[in-house]
């Protein structure tokens, strides 16, 4: 009797673990749809450059890891990653992953800011919208400009990044811009920097990436940020010193909280860093963070 007994408690403790074993796996496949910034794996992709084979093959490794989108930050010439367009949707749609978002500079020349001709910049993103519209991306967003700016220079952005906007607008996608730290550090007077953008842009036009690490090494809180312009923000970069979560700095479930009242419509990852043996392997960590964190949602 004593025999069955304890091949019964053995059977049962078997069986628990294997529950318990297919319980944290459906958490960790629990799927949530977030992206990651490319700029955080650019050592990987530096030799997938021009290469769609190599450039696919790195894609679906990060859709493995859980996320469902990308933001590119290499545009050169009519390409992305030194692919074409099409080539480049092509890669991501084998992947099983979509490029809502892409991060792409282009500053007023020291002519322009003296006359202020914003012309040939705005033909320039002509054609870069077209590129981006044909790579499957719904929002174009610039990230950062110069950092110490005078009244009259930073105007005359707002004017400039109102117009990218129009051209976006027109072509049915829309355009933003993303932080760091010094637009909460640098002063216009009494007005902050940040709030000069977001103030002297058209809430039709632009809306805001809050980079959230960024805004608190800024020593700003986003949610405040949240609270005082209400539905500008459209996207959040979800990022910490190195992975999610590590530095204790960013407060994530409070920002989640109050992510509707942020207006926001979808997050990218973004790693400065990683404290693991590779990026990809950081990368991974960060979508972990996200899949199993409670208040995080699984859409927005």
């Amino acid at each position: 009797m004593k025999r069955i007994l304890s091949i019964f408690a053995i059977v049962a403790i078997a069986v628990a673990a294997m529950a318990f074993t297919t319980a944290c796996s459906a958490e960790k496949k629990v799927k949530k749809d977030f992206g990651l910034e490319l700029y955080s794996i650019r050592s990987v992709l530096k030799d997938a450059q021009g290469d769609a084979a190599k450039f696919g093959e790195i894609m679906k490794e990060v859709a493995g890891m859980g996320y469902t989108t990308v933001e590119p930050a290499n545009y050169k010439e009519g390409k992305i990653y030194g692919l074409t367009p099409e080539e480049f949707r092509k890669a991501l749609d084998e992947a099983g992953l979509r490029a809502i978002s892409t991060h792409v500079s282009h500053y007023l020349t020291a002519e322009q800011l003296e006359t202020g001709d914003l012309t040939e910049a705005l033909e320039w993103w002509k054609q870069c919208i077209a590129d981006f519209k044909a790579a499957g991306c719904a929002y174009i967003i610039t990230p950062g400009m110069p950092k110490t700016p005078d009244e009259p220079t930073l105007a005359l952005y707002c004017k400039y990044y109102n117009e990218v906007g129009k051209l976006c607008k027109a072509e049915g996608l829309k355009y933003g811009y993303h932080n760091h730290s010094y637009e909460f550090k640098h002063k216009l007077g009494d007005v902050v920097m940040y709030d000069y953008l977001v103030e002297n842009t058209d809430p039709d036009l632009v809306f805001f990436q809050m980079d959230v690490y960024w805004a608190v090494y800024g020593n700003v809180s986003p949610v405040k940020y949240f609270q005082k312009y209400p539905g500008r923000f459209k996207s959040l970069h979800i990022k910490d010193y190195h992975e999610l979560g590590e530095s204790g700095m960013v407060g994530f479930d409070a920002i989640f909280k109050h992510i509707a009242e942020a207006g926001t419509e979808f997050i990218i990852v973004e790693l400065e860093g990683s404290d693991n043996p590779s990026i990809m392997e950081g990368s991974r960590a960060c979508a972990d963070y996200l899949l199993n964190a409670p208040f995080v949602p699984a859409k927005y």
